[in-house]
């Protein structure tokens, strides 16, 4: 007897309690979104050269104003520039002799971009001039992040904010605290401890490890309003917050959080926030990175697990269909950034969008100014423990997604023979197997020791197991093509009939 109704896959939730027909399973290499489970993409390659000399410690994708994207990046000693898509050395002329910065922060501000790393002077990159990198003008401090509110750049060091002139960032005055250029510093209250991070818009908000600060504009004298609306909790980490829309999404020690401007609400209380204190290598928490993807309408946050120096873990959280799941690659930094639009001699991609690469064998209406050539999406990139930058845009991963516990026949002792995945994977591909405990909910989902079945041509995988609670485990392999995982049915009868 095959089941009415579909049994749905369970949520990626390992912080809640084991019950029937809810409670938490695997959800890896995947992406919930619509409804079902979606395949979760490699890592992919920027470019066959597209590997830094050593481990990068802060990137970055920014647009230009004719809307261009270029690419930096930082490693400890040295900053980059991505050029035909393999890292270009741009420091400074005589570079940053013994520096080990732990992390860089690049923002851009009109046609520059400011790179800023702990004990270097704030760096500066001019669109359409700059060769390399040279000293921000003026007398800025050394600083740990910085980001832009208005027409203003903070720079931040320890629990210091220092706020440039007016439109001013890059001149002998930018940097002198003035009435008039409306420049200045302040400190932030010491019970928050030191500012992690910030990010830019008409109101700043500014991160730090144990405290959130609203950033408004109220002109003179004071020039800046400066609340701290979030007491206790802050950014785990430098590049620990990001910014999706009009919200803030950020990593704290006590878990997953949204900032609204006003006040911070949870995301992963009762789902991962547990999992994620119980794992994390505190001593490398500087490591957790947080981005979000406006195609995938999702974040992705990698973090150290166990006593790994960097991110070896993957969450994946759906804004849409506020669901978790997971993965496990090694990853040295994660960052979002605007997809690039189609460059006319960038022959791969013309083919791949217009079916050729001749002119004369474009569609008629084609026209070198419309949209087909521009983007304004962003997307996650990443850098790899090989120190290579890449996308997420290679073939799925392997997808592992379990059911909660269920009982298959209410009340009833039942023998599983058949799942029925709900997918549009090939049968080749896809497998399954069954954990079935008898009497006891609490009965252990280990399916590493009970056989697989894979799918046959008629749609179910054969399984062979009886009990009263049941969960399914369904595997698609890596590289498979397939577009969701939505449930499965069961086929089952009571134990011991015939």
């Amino acid at each position: 007897m095959r089941t009415k109704r579909p049994f749905p896959f369970a949520p990626f939730a390992p912080d809640q309690p084991k019950s029937i027909g809810s409670g938490s399973g695997e959800a890896k290499g995947v992406i919930w979104k619509d409804g079902a489970y979606r395949p979760f993409n490699d890592f992919a390659s920027y470019g066959s050269s597209a590997t830094f000399p050593g481990r990068v410690v802060g990137a970055r994708g920014i647009s230009d104003a004719g809307g261009a994207v270029h690419f930096f990046a930082g490693t400890g000693s040295n900053l980059y520039k991505m050029k035909s898509r393999a890292p270009a050395l741009v420091s400074k002329s005589g570079g940053y002799g013994l520096a080990n910065v732990p992390a860089w922060t690049f923002e851009p501000y009109g046609n520059r971009v400011v790179a800023v790393g702990a004990g270097v002077k704030p760096q500066v990159w001019e669109f359409g001039q700059s060769t390399e990198f040279r000293d921000l003008a003026g007398d800025p401090p050394m600083s740990e992040t910085a980001f832009v509110v208005r027409e203003w750049l903070f720079l931040a060091s320890d629990r210091t904010l220092t706020w440039s002139a007016f439109n001013n960032i890059d001149s002998d005055v930018s940097w002198t605290p003035s009435f008039e250029l409306q420049s200045g510093f302040g400190d932030l209250q010491a019970s928050g401890g030191r500012i992690m991070c910030g990010l830019s818009g008409e109101v700043g908000v500014c991160f730090q490890e144990r405290a959130i600060n609203r950033i408004a504009y109220v002109g003179n004298p004071t020039t800046w309003q400066i609340d701290q609306v979030e007491d206790g909790r802050g950014a785990i980490g430098p590049h620990a917050a990001c910014r999706y829309g009009a919200s803030f999404f950020f990593v704290a020690e006590d878990g997953f959080f949204m900032f609204d401007g006003a006040r911070a609400v949870s995301i992963g209380d009762g789902a991962v926030d547990r999992y994620f204190a119980s794992r994390v290598n505190y001593s490398r928490r500087d490591q957790v990175c947080i981005a979000a993807d406006t195609e995938r309408k999702a974040l992705i946050v990698t973090f150290p697990a166990g006593s790994s120096s960097t991110a070896n873990e993957v969450l994946i959280y759906s804004l849409s269909g506020q669901r978790w799941t997971r993965d496990e690659m090694g990853m040295e930094f994660i960052f979002d950034a605007p997809i690039e639009g189609i460059v006319p001699d960038d022959t791969e991609a013309v083919e791949a969008a217009f079916g050729t690469e001749i002119v004369d064998e474009f569609p008629a209406d084609l026209s070198f100014d419309g949209p087909e050539w521009s983007e304004s999406r962003r997307q996650w990139m990443a850098i790899n423990t090989n120190h290579t930058l890449g996308t997420f845009a290679g073939l799925p991963r392997t997808a592992t997604v379990d059911t909660a516990q269920v009982e298959v026949i209410p009340a009833r002792q039942a023998f599983v023979s058949e799942v029925w995945p709900l997918t549009d994977a090939p049968e080749a591909s896809v497998r399954s197997a069954i954990a079935a405990g008898r009497s006891r909910l609490a009965t252990a989902i280990d399916t590493e020791s009970i056989a697989y079945g894979t799918m046959n041509s008629v749609g179910f995988c054969p399984v062979r197991a009886s009990g009263r609670y049941v969960a399914a485990r369904v595997e698609i392999a890596s590289g498979a093509t397939w577009t969701e995982l939505a449930g499965v049915h069961f086929d089952a009868r009571d134990a011991g009939a015939r």
